[in-house]
């Protein structure tokens, strides 16, 4: 009897192993997608900083530069 509940609670472990493997790895996954999320706002936001300084140096002379605190 202790044999069988020994074999039950090893499965059981297995069991959630699994589960907490799967959840680990939709964790990663979840990064990922977090960080290609990041580095595509922080391109899209330098080129609006470049887009912004190309019109204000249009408008203020080719010297000067607008300011863009971030």
């Amino acid at each position: 009897m202790l044999k069988l509940r020994v074999e039950e609670l090893e499965e059981e472990v297995t069991r959630q192993n699994g589960v907490i493997s799967d959840k680990d790895e939709e964790k990663r996954e979840a990064i990922r997608q977090l960080c290609y999320s990041l580095e595509y706002y922080r391109s899209e936001y330098r080129q609006l900083v470049q887009t912004i300084n190309k019109v204000y140096r249009r408008r203020h002379g080719h010297h000067r530069h607008a300011v863009i605190v971030s």
